[in-house]
């Protein structure tokens, strides 16, 4: 349907898509318009595409300019008509090449908006995992940050009010949470990839 690159196009698809007036939307974790400063090879900060089902892409918004996140590794969910991300890196409270991360929204039509910016305080960076929506509020994980420093749950609403829930890292607890959630008549259900009590990650449950 479509093959993507080379130049300034999108580049490294990893996240499933997702479907939306007879059109499929999903990331890239690079390409697009703004060099992307950590990467030797100039690839851009990642997008958002779009793309028919007849295989016509569209770069629906391209991440890096400024205090914009950058590498998406997650894919999109779409509430009431908006889309709703995570990216790995960048956002407000970068430093050099590296930062937080973000959760933004999107419309169809490109406009984006930084909702978070992570890295500040004992809150949790670098989110790799898509997020999940439970009554208008949005729920996700960050690899890493938190009190502890072995990533975090966290919950955000779509306006842009975030709050941790919990810290993974502490002794016998889970650390790097990379998936996401499932939520499960109430609760929250994920893994970390590593902690526990052999050190080799966790199952466990969260109640928002």
């Amino acid at each position: 349907m479509h093959n993507f690159g080379p130049g300034r196009h999108a580049h490294f698809p990893q996240a499933r898509l997702i479907e939306e007036d007879r059109k499929l939307y999903g990331t890239t974790v690079a390409g697009g318009t703004y060099p992307n400063p950590c990467s030797s090879y100039d690839r851009g900060g990642g997008t958002v595409f779009s793309v028919t089902q007849s295989g016509k892409e569209r770069a629906v918004h391209s991440f890096g300019n400024g205090a914009d996140g950058r590498e998406p590794v997650a894919g999109l969910i779409e509430v009431k008509g908006t889309f709703y991300g995570t990216t790995s890196e960048g956002g407000a409270h970068s430093s050099s090449c590296f930062g937080g991360g973000t959760v933004f929204s999107v419309t169809q039509s490109g406009k984006e908006k930084v909702l978070h910016s992570f890295g500040a305080g004992a809150d949790g960076v670098n989110p790799m995992a898509p997020l999940i929506e439970i009554k208008a509020m949005l729920y996700c994980t960050t690899s890493a940050g938190g009190a502890y420093g072995g990533g975090t749950v966290f919950s955000i609403t779509p306006s842009g009010t975030e709050k941790v829930l919990h810290s993974f890292g502490a002794k016998g607890d889970g650390a790097k949470p990379i998936a996401g959630l499932i939520d499960v008549d109430g609760t929250l259900y994920g893994t970390t990839e590593y902690g526990g009590t052999h050190g080799s990650g966790t199952v466990f449950a969260l109640k928002p």
